[in-house]
């Protein structure tokens, strides 16, 4: 989502020493994780979708 956002507004990324410790290590793998499991169940969604419209 992050980088969604960059590349619509045209911001920069993040500077990783700014947000460094912020959570912890095992925090954002889980938050990593749970981005990508939704990205797949979106993409399957949108592929399903257009599969019945056929």
């Amino acid at each position: 989502m992050g980088e969604a956002l960059v590349r619509l507004t045209g911001a920069p990324g993040p500077d990783p020493e700014l947000v460094s410790g912020i959570i912890s290590e095992e925090k954002g793998e889980a938050m990593l994780k749970r981005i990508e499991e939704q990205y797949t169940s979106s993409v399957d969604d949108v592929r399903r979708r257009m599969a019945d419209d056929s």
